[in-house]
C-alpha cells in the first residue's frame, strides 16, 4: 500500500465510521519508528478529536511476520481504538485484552465486508 493509498482508505473508512470530524493523520512507517512487535499504533487526543496513525510499512520490512500485513485492516483497527478511549483500559489487563480481540475482530469483518461488496466473485471469507 502506498501513502496516497493509504490517505483513500482513511477518509473511506473516516466517513463509514462517522469520524469526520476527527482530524485523523495516518502515516506509513519504518520498523524503527514503531515500538517492538506493533503493526500501528494511534497516539488520540480526544479532548481535540485529533490522532496519529502509525502503519507499519511491510515493504522492505526485514522481520518476521506471522501473517500477511494488511495496512487497511490495521488501519481500521487502530481507528476503531478511538472508540474505546473513553473506557481507559490499562495495558497488559484482561480488558484492554477483550479490547484488542473486539477490535481485531471488527476490523477483520469490516474489510472483509467492504471487499466482498467491491469484488463480488471474490472467495468469500471463512470468517463471514
Amino acid at each position: 500500500m502506498t501513502q496516497e493509498e493509504l490517505n483513500e482508505r482513511l477518509d473511506y473508512w473516516q466517513g463509514v465510521l462517522r469520524l469526520r470530524d476527527w482530524d485523523i493523520v495516518a502515516r506509513l512507517v519504518s520498523a524503527h519508528e514503531m515500538e517492538a512487535g506493533d503493526e500501528g499504533q494511534v497516539d488520540p487526543r480526544p479532548e481535540l478529536k485529533e490522532a496519529n496513525i502509525k502503519i507499519l510499512n511491510w515493504e522492505g520490512y526485514g522481520g518476521t511476520v506471522f501473517r500477511p500485513l494488511d495496512s487497511e485492516q490495521i488501519l481500521l483497527h487502530e481507528m476503531l481504538h478511538l472508540f474505546f478511549i473513553v473506557f481507559e483500559t490499562e495495558a497488559d489487563t484482561p480488558q484492554r485484552l477483550a479490547e484488542e480481540q473486539a477490535v481485531h475482530l471488527i476490523a477483520q469483518a469490516l474489510v472483509a465486508l467492504d471487499r466482498r461488496t467491491k469484488e463480488p466473485d471474490a472467495p468469500s471469507d471463512p470468517l463471514l
